[in-house]
């Protein structure tokens, strides 16, 4: 689960969890972002990077439970695309 806040300062560790994660050879992994109350531009460029690798490995990742102000950011952003919603 992903809680506070996803930002510059912590973006470089939530990417390092990610990607360790898809490394083991996860073809979905799911996302609880429940309780992410913020996200930021490092925050959004850890998701785009781990889904990248994803993709390239066929997989997919799923951001679920993300509030509305934090959606929107994706939307806003035109980053909805690239995840799957739950």
């Amino acid at each position: 689960m992903v809680t506070g806040e996803v930002d510059v300062y912590e973006a470089p560790a939530f990417r390092h969890e990610l990607l360790g994660i898809i490394d083991e050879g996860h073809e979905r992994i799911v996302v609880d972002c429940s309780g992410m109350r913020f996200i930021d531009s490092a925050g959004l460029a850890s998701l785009v990077d781990a889904q990248r690798r994803m993709s390239a490995r066929d997989g997919t990742i799923v951001l679920r439970g993300m509030r509305p102000a934090a959606r929107r950011i994706f939307e806003i952003t035109d980053l909805k695309s690239l995840f799957a919603f739950d």
